[in-house]
């Protein structure tokens, strides 16, 4: 399922990303793959993927990296996908920090009605599941309604409704990057839209948990 079909609407928003997006991510790549001496066929080879998939990638030519690929990248690279996810998102994710060290005492309520999956339920799922239950606890938090983020992000209803249930198992960067965006209702800032990304991708590699995730978008609020 496409998140965003409009072509437009991508160039549009990758223009906000502050000299970041597909270019930066693929300079990133391929300086990481030449560090540590490992040619683009036997990289290839690793993740799975045709030589020319992963040309195209450090050149730029892929404006919105499905997850699973970062992932994979990540662990092929032995880099976190945050170190990714900041490449694409450019200096905007420069100066986000970390939250406080503050309690969190209500991410279970809000994090929905999954089953209990973990002795932390929901908070403990990884991959798309946990990213949709970390998404849609953002965007409760945020106040921001399903038809009022939609129509920010340029998609589709079912398309947001389906990455919050961890229906999507391979969401695009760019895609996360605008649902991430559109649900800040009252007051966009990329540099919030950046932590929020970075910590949603990290759930999906399972490098955090949800519980972490969500514990520090609400440290980052009680800072603004």
């Amino acid at each position: 399922m496409s998140g965003d079909r409009s072509s437009a609407g991508r160039a549009a928003f990758v223009g906000t990303l502050d000299r970041g997006g597909g270019g930066a991510l693929g300079r990133r790549v391929r300086d990481l793959r030449a560090s540590r001496g490992v040619s683009q066929e036997e990289l290839a080879a690793t993740l799975g993927v045709a030589r020319e998939t992963l040309g195209w990638l450090e050149r730029g030519k892929r404006e919105n990296p499905r997850l699973r690929l970062l992932a994979d990248l990540s662990q092929a690279l032995n880099v976190s996908t945050g170190d990714l996810a900041d490449a694409y998102l450019g200096p905007t994710a420069a100066p986000v920090t970390n939250a406080d060290n503050g309690q969190l005492t209500d991410a279970a309520a809000a994090a929905g009605s999954h089953e209990n999956l973990h002795p932390l339920g929901p908070l403990a799922v990884k991959g798309s599941e946990g990213m949709g239950v970390v998404l849609r606890t953002f965007r409760v938090d945020l106040g921001a309604s399903l038809e009022g983020t939609v129509s920010r992000a340029r998609t589709q209803r079912r398309y947001l409704e389906a990455v919050e249930a961890g229906m999507v198992p391979s969401p695009g960067l760019l895609s996360v990057t605008r649902l991430a965006h559109a649900i800040d209702a009252h007051h966009p800032d990329l540099q919030r839209t950046a932590l929020r990304v970075r910590l949603l991708v990290q759930v999906y590699a399972g490098e955090i948990t949800a519980f972490t995730a969500i514990h520090d978008h609400r440290g980052a609020r009680r800072t603004q």
